[in-house]
């Protein structure tokens, strides 16, 4: 007697490039503070923050907006992204949203600045000398 197989349910679910996008994402926090954190979902899970089911880091710290999203290739490179990201002052994650607003023709710089600790990659000139 051949073996039955589950039928797949229809209508078939429809996927989109969108459902397999993971993304990085900063959340302002009422404290002053930024949440770096990864999904696929970026509303959702700042939905999840506020309503305290989401990081510990964020139920003491009331995420108040979302700071700044980027879109990355697979779960591996926004998990790289980041761990680079949480190693940053607050100030310089304030500076990475800010340069996330940029034309994405910067990205590779934007990229080089974050393995680089967010620190200028040209030696800034001293004063008085041209």
């Amino acid at each position: 007697m051949p073996v039955s197989r589950p039928r797949a349910s229809f209508p078939p679910k429809v996927t989109t490039p969108s459902d397999h996008s993971w993304y990085l994402y900063l959340l302002e926090c009422a404290d002053g503070s930024l949440y770096t954190g990864i999904t696929t979902d970026v509303g959702r899970r700042f939905a999840q923050h506020q309503a305290g089911t989401g990081a510990r880091y964020t139920r003491s710290r009331k995420p108040i907006a979302i700071a700044a999203q980027l879109r990355c290739a697979d779960r591996a490179e926004a998990s790289r992204l980041e761990a680079l990201v949480k190693r940053l002052h607050v100030t310089r994650k304030r500076a990475f949203c800010a340069m996330l607003e940029l034309d994405h023709a910067e990205m590779p710089d934007l990229l080089a600045w974050l393995r680089d600790g967010g620190r200028p990659s040209l030696p800034a000139a001293s004063p008085g000398k041209l």
